[in-house]
């Protein structure tokens, strides 16, 4: 997987629990339009604590244009804010 580290619009869902997954992701592409992917399938899910900001770590399955690709998609918990971070 290649590191990109893109800021992302993210539709999820949120259990009575506070568990978090994610449904569909929103990226700026390189011809500046948005483009939007399914989250197929997660297959691991982790907590990472990076300079004292806790982070979940998905790691995921997306159809991007028919294609099923794995990736990395963080989500910062102080800031709120979604990341592509690998695929």
């Amino acid at each position: 997987m290649k590191v990109i580290n893109k800021p992302i619009e993210m539709i999820a869902f949120t259990n009575c629990d506070g568990g978090i997954q994610p449904l569909m992701i929103r990226v700026l592409g390189k011809d500046k339009k948005k483009h939007t992917y399914d989250v197929l399938k997660i297959t691991r899910t982790e907590k990472e604590k990076l300079a004292g900001n806790i982070m979940l770590r998905f790691f995921c399955q997306l159809d991007i244009d028919g294609n099923t690709r794995d990736c990395l998609i963080k989500f910062e918990k102080d800031t709120t804010r979604w990341t592509l971070f690998k695929i």
